[in-house]
């Protein structure tokens, strides 16, 4: 205990003279028996107000707990405060106190040390290394400093987390070295020795590492400045180590749907060529079988004729539907019909060593798609499974209603939508896949069949269905244990209709005016013999122009335009145009074997749009002009 005397000893003049604030009160803390002038000047009070004034005046609510700490035994103690002055400013101050004796009785001197602008200092210091802890954490990137001369490292909280080390973990030039992987580690160890430190160049490479925590293999992208000391000689660097993986994957999604566009492209190109051929040649073909006796030497070489064109058909199927250059014509179906009448196909296919089993949903919700390309879906899983089982074994076809996360919604402060689907999973008991054929599995072309026994095109073809119907497919394989494709189709609230029928055998026929426009001469030749042969009346051009040139004196009673879609100089959309308004009341039945411009959007038929693709057989051409006609007489009988 301090024993302050009156005026004139040293404490007195130590009290007054001091540079700090400091005050004397009561041992109760209720009376301030005597202050300085530096507390007077830093608080703003006279004497007599100072005096009077009760000590919880000046504090201030703490921003938090207060921190006191006890000094010698109870006998001193110092504690952070926030006090007002009489002007309303904020100060932080720490506030120390001694028991004293002060004339002759009990008391406690306090001093109060202005720590403001160190507290200021000392939040902008917190402030700035949270926002650069944050900022890293949203940018995904760690810091780094380089010490040459030891050839050691040290990073931040972030750049440990990428790397996956904790603070045991070797930092120097080979404890680097060793997180990198080896195609990319000499590489990297020439730079940082030849380039950087040898040629003063700045580092700046991406480059791929194994985390030591887990294994797991991500891509960095570094960077680095040198410092040089006096002698021009390197000294430290300082940069930063940035997470681009997720940006690495991106890109990678971005070139192979370039890729897929590209062939997609060009196999819709190549089709519509190959489409006017095997018309052509399967026109053919059908007049020739129709013309030899089942026993005639030449029916059977027809016979096989016809077979190579199906086959050559369900290529460029496959290449449309990959490319989406192929019209669809959804409809609100259930996949278990599309599965029930499909089945014992899918059996024959699958052959005898192959069980098919199927579990579908009694309650499942129906879907919009084209009938025939959930067809082709089928078709290629099955040929897929059936190949990855050669000693045979089981494949699952399973139906079942879910619930998914929209895509696009749930990121960042969205909220997550989800949407009804109705799944469609294809497991086999197969061979699996391996690591390399799963990066490359709906690659166009891609195959591991032997050479001769696959286009590569089925898994393709499948993707491209899936997607056109905006829909999702997944897939799950592990060597030796098979593999399971998931298809998810958006759920549709109405009931399914009623698949189609098998189709009768006899050609249609009828009497009515056709025009023939093709400028395909082989495929007009033979498309106005086979309508000639069922008794239509048939006037066939070769383009547009020519078509309108002779319009005025064709019969009057014309009742269908059939018309190719892609045509030098006018094609068939104008030229319809053109005829329905020179003729009202013509039927328009559009043929291509490339439809681009006769689908609305995602490819499907514009309402109220007849439209025959290429390569068509001699039925469908029959069944479908007898279709529009009698649809046309209909409307106008109603």
């Amino acid at each position: 205990m301090t024993n302050a005397r009156g005026p004139g000893s040293d404490f007195e003049a130590i009290f007054r003279g001091a540079p700090y604030a400091m005050w004397i009160v009561s041992r109760d803390g209720r009376r301030v028996l005597d202050v300085n002038d530096a507390a007077l000047a830093r608080y703003g009070y006279t004497r007599g107000e100072f005096l009077t004034l009760g000590l919880t005046t000046l504090d201030a609510p703490a921003r938090g707990a207060r921190r006191k700490t006890d000094v010698v035994g109870g006998c001193a103690s110092a504690e952070a405060r926030r006090h007002r002055t009489r002007t309303g400013e904020l100060v932080e101050v720490l506030v120390t106190e001694h028991d004293v004796t002060f004339r002759h009785q009990p008391a406690r001197v306090a001093t109060a040390i202005d720590v403001t602008a160190q507290r200021r200092k000392d939040d902008a210091i917190r402030g700035s290394e949270f926002f650069l802890r944050r900022s890293q954490e949203v940018g995904n990137l760690g810091s780094y400093r380089f010490d040459v001369a030891s050839g050691t490292w040290a990073s931040s909280a972030k750049l440990d987390d990428i790397f996956g080390i904790d603070d045991a973990y070797p930092k120097t030039v080979e404890g680097w070295l060793a997180l990198i992987h080896p195609r990319h580690r000499d590489e990297l160890r020439e730079h940082l020795l030849v380039q950087v430190l040898g040629q003063r160049q700045r580092f700046d490479k991406e480059y791929e590492i194994v985390r030591a925590s887990d294994g797991e293999r991500r891509w960095v992208h570094g960077r680095g400045e040198l410092d040089l000391g006096e002698d021009g000689e390197p000294v430290e660097m300082f940069g930063t180590i940035q997470d681009v993986t997720e940006r690495r994957r991106a890109e990678e999604s971005l070139r192979h749907a370039q890729k897929l566009e590209s062939v997609g492209r060009l196999a819709g190109g190549v089709a519509h060529d190959f489409n006017n051929l095997l018309t052509a040649m399967g026109i053919n073909t059908e007049l020739g079988m129709m013309e030899t006796s089942p026993e005639h030497p030449a029916h059977a070489r027809f016979v096989e004729i016809a077979k190579g064109i199906d086959s050559a058909t369900n290529l460029t199927r496959q290449l449309l539907a990959f490319s989406r250059k192929q019209a669809i014509d959804p409809r609100v179906m259930s996949l278990n019909d599309v599965i029930h009448r499909f089945e014992k196909m899918l059996e024959r296919l699958l052959g005898e060593d192959v069980e098919l089993v199927t579990s579908l949903s009694h309650d499942l919700r129906a879907v919009r798609i084209d009938v025939s390309q959930a067809e082709q879906v089928l078709v290629n899983l099955a040929v897929n499974a059936r190949d990855a089982m050669p000693r045979g074994g089981r494949l699952t076809l399973e139906t079942r209603n879910v619930t998914l996360p929209d895509p696009g919604t749930g990121e960042g402060d969205e909220p997550c939508v989800t949407r009804a689907y109705v799944m469609l999973s294809v497991a086999d008991t197969g061979e699996g896949m391996s690591e390399n054929v799963k990066s490359h599995l709906f690659e166009p072309f891609f195959t591991t069949k032997p050479q001769g026994r696959g286009t590569g095109l089925g898994l393709a073809t499948v993707y491209g269905v899936v997607n056109r119907h905006q829909g999702r497919i997944e897939f799950s394989s592990v060597l030796g244990a098979g593999t399971t494709f998931r298809i998810y189709l958006p759920a549709v609230d109405a009931l399914p209709e009623r698949l189609p029928g098998p189709r009768p055998v006899a050609l249609a026929r009828g009497t009515e005016a056709i025009v023939l426009v093709e400028d395909e001469e082989r495929v007009r030749a033979r498309a106005r013999e086979l309508l000639e042969r069922l008794g239509y009346r048939v006037y066939d051009f070769a383009d547009g122009e020519e078509t309108l040139a002779a319009l005025a004196s064709l019969p009057l009673d014309l009742a269908l335009l059939v018309t190719d879609v892609v045509m030098p100089g006018l094609d068939g959309r104008r030229l319809a145009a053109e005829i329905e308004r020179r003729r009202p009341g013509i039927q328009v039945l559009y043929t291509s074997g490339y439809t681009d411009d006769v689908l609305g959007s995602f490819g499907v038929l514009e309402p109220g749009t007849n439209f025959l693709p290429k390569p068509y057989r001699l039925e469908a051409l029959a069944s479908r002009v007898r279709t529009v006609l009698d649809g046309a007489a209909r409307h106008v009988g109603a």
